[in-house]
């Protein structure tokens, strides 16, 4: 239904003439039938109104994972980039908050992390941890540590040396990934499509440049830009969260081998 030439996305990068490419995409796709331009994806995510618990038992798995999932935004998204870029000083890498306090310091943990997914027309992003195989597997300290990073990072925000940090490390991968001929056409087909003009690429890193630290105080207390059609709190909910985790912990004994998604 959907891989039809008309929802398609044909990029050519390199050496090569106009004409040359009109004769290539010919040759090797113009056998293909041409049908109706499928209509798009007319679904729509709810609303989170409350937060929502999950507990998956692993059989086979030796140590418990920790995560939170949260509703994101789309790449196109005038906040999509300072959200990354919170998300980046809160778990992305050895140096963030979450690694050098739950792994580093405290040694609970074995990894901790938070990562985003900015699709077409929505996203989601995530925050957790891996325990520590030496531990004593109890995750309800790991979370409660998530809870004082998040509530601390939408209280306070973030300093202009963590924001540079992470600023540069998304400069240079953007640079060092387009230096080859199939990865900037990768990139400018991607950009065409969630975005629907890839010239929005030639001004990625001039937009990158211009997020402040009050942008990324901003999502995360949840004050994101886009209009009131397009409200999400993205790092509310937490507290409404732990209180729920407090609430049963006296009903429920959580296993010590599995995964609690939140």
């Amino acid at each position: 239904t959907y891989y039809v030439p008309a929802n398609a996305t044909l990029v050519v990068s390199g050496a090569v003439s106009h004409e040359e490419a009109r004769a290539a995409a010919e040759k090797y796709f113009g056998w293909i039938p041409k049908l109706p331009k499928p209509e798009g994806v007319s679904v729509v995510e709810p609303a989170q109104t409350e937060p929502r618990e999950v507990v998956i038992k692993e059989k086979l798995g030796r140590v418990p994972l920790a995560r939170y999932a949260y509703r994101g935004v789309k790449a196109a998204h005038p906040d999509a980039i300072p959200l990354y870029l919170m998300i980046q000083i809160l778990g992305g890498d050895e140096s963030s908050r979450l690694n050098q306090d739950l792994v580093k310091t405290r040694q609970i943990c074995q990894e901790a992390y938070a990562f985003m997914w900015d699709l077409e027309q929505d996203g989601m992003f995530f925050v957790g941890a891996e325990m520590a195989q030496d531990g004593d597997m109890d995750t309800e300290p790991v979370f409660a540590a998530m809870d004082e990073h998040i509530a601390r990072l939408a209280a306070e925000g973030v300093t202009q040396r963590e924001l540079d940090k992470v600023r540069n490390q998304l400069l240079r991968s953007t640079v060092t990934g387009q230096l080859k001929v199939y990865d900037k056409a990768n990139a400018i087909g991607q950009t065409a499509i969630d975005f629907g003009d890839p010239e929005w690429l030639n001004d990625k890193l001039e937009v990158i440049h211009a997020v402040t630290v009050d942008d990324i105080r901003r999502v995360a207390a949840g004050e994101q830009d886009g209009g009131p059609g397009d409200r999400r709190r993205w790092l509310g909910g937490v507290a409404a969260s732990a209180a729920g985790r407090r609430q049963r912990g006296a009903e429920q004994q959580r296993r010590h081998t599995g995964a609690a998604l939140r």
